[in-house]
């Protein structure tokens, strides 16, 4: 028994071709999933295929579900389809005898082994460009929206001052921009927790030139956790425009600034974290940092 798949997206897009093999009661293919605009081609997705009746030697059926409602069926293709997502399993089946077969397939299976592949494409808006609506303010230090930037800067009473999602993060990407004006001694929190101004978790940092920017702090515990090298810090452009990626996944931290490795950290303590993400303002006074191009992708 031979199972090929097949999927097309409508206009100039690309042709996705796959095959499979169909054995022992299950199916083996790909599965295409559009998310936010893109077509994402997953592999050797396992359903349960069951020896019944109604499945025609040498026909192709296509069975369209939504919610788990059978809709409508048309050629070479299985569509299922819930309120959060939009799955689709091409199939081609060819038999080489007049046996009849049925396949029935578990809606809930096909939604619980794709959900990780979905939240693995979610991406968040965190800033608005005209507001601070989704972050909480902490201190007495300014933040304010200028121009579709998101500005911290310090307040009269030059004491430390944070930012922080309204959400909470576990596993995500964060790619942003910051612009250092004056003294940029700032930094991004990641599953961190705060009472009044003091703040739990780990950050990565934000510093002018040769104070560790993209290295990972612990605050209010072990202290430095990883430094980049001294080549490393040459990536900061002083006074411009940088471009900071963030990896956070289970216990695994990675950061790259304007394209260069900063660190790899992988700790137990960080893996067991839970929070939000927060921009900071050091004490001292005199600071003032740019931010923009705020995008983050949820991870599982």
């Amino acid at each position: 028994m031979w199972v090929g798949a097949f999927g097309a997206k409508d206009g100039a897009n690309a042709v996705w071709g796959c095959m499979g093999i169909c054995q022992m009661g299950y199916i083996k293919h790909y599965v295409e999933t559009l998310w936010w605009g893109k077509m994402i081609t997953y592999f050797l997705l396992p359903l349960t295929l069951l020896h019944d009746s109604d499945f025609a030697a040498g026909s192709d059926r296509i069975i369209e579900m939504s919610d788990g409602q059978i809709v409508g069926e048309n050629e070479n293709r299985l569509v299922i389809r819930t309120n959060l997502f939009a799955v689709k399993v091409y199939l081609h089946c060819h038999f080489s005898s007049n046996t009849l077969i049925s396949m029935k397939i578990s809606y809930l299976i096909a939604c619980i082994a794709c959900m990780p592949f979905l939240v693995a494409a979610q991406k968040v808006s965190l800033f608005n460009g005209k507001d601070l609506t989704g972050w909480n303010i902490h201190g007495t230090e300014k933040w304010f929206v200028e121009n579709g930037e998101l500005i911290c800067e310090s307040g009269p009473d030059k004491a430390y001052g944070y930012l922080s999602t309204a959400n909470k993060y576990k596993n995500f990407e964060l790619n942003l921009q910051f612009k250092q004006e004056a003294n940029g001694n700032s930094g991004v929190f990641f599953r961190s927790g705060i009472e009044g101004v003091k703040i739990s978790g780990w950050q990565v940092e934000v510093a002018p030139l040769n104070n560790h920017t993209g290295g990972v702090y612990e605050s209010y515990g072990r202290g430095w956790l990883i430094q980049p090298s001294a080549e490393a810090e040459k990536a900061l452009k002083v006074g411009e425009w940088n471009k900071l990626k963030i990896l956070v996944k289970g216990d695994e931290v990675t950061t790259w600034l304007n394209g260069q490795q900063m660190i790899y950290l992988k700790d137990d303590k960080i893996g067991k974290g839970e929070g939000f993400i927060a921009l900071q303002i050091h004490d001292g006074g005199g600071i003032k940092v740019r931010w923009k191009k705020f995008k983050l992708t949820q991870l599982p």
